[in-house]
């Protein structure tokens, strides 16, 4: 049985985690940023938003 080589692969998944994680960091930089700013926005406003849009980042239709 002959071995198969995955190196291409694994190297592209591993490009496309780092990138994954990077951009994960800096939305969550934003939205940190966002909620520490002074705006006069409601609160519910605030507390709203990333818990909706967050879990958007997490899905997956490839599975």
């Amino acid at each position: 049985m002959s071995a198969v080589y995955l190196g291409p692969t694994l190297g592209a998944l591993l490009c496309g985690v780092c990138l994954n994680t990077y951009l994960y960091g800096l939305v969550t930089y934003q939205y940190g940023a966002y909620f520490n700013a002074k705006f006069d926005d409601p609160k519910w406003m605030k507390y709203v938003h990333f818990p909706t849009v967050d879990p958007l980042n997490d899905r997956d239709p490839s599975f």
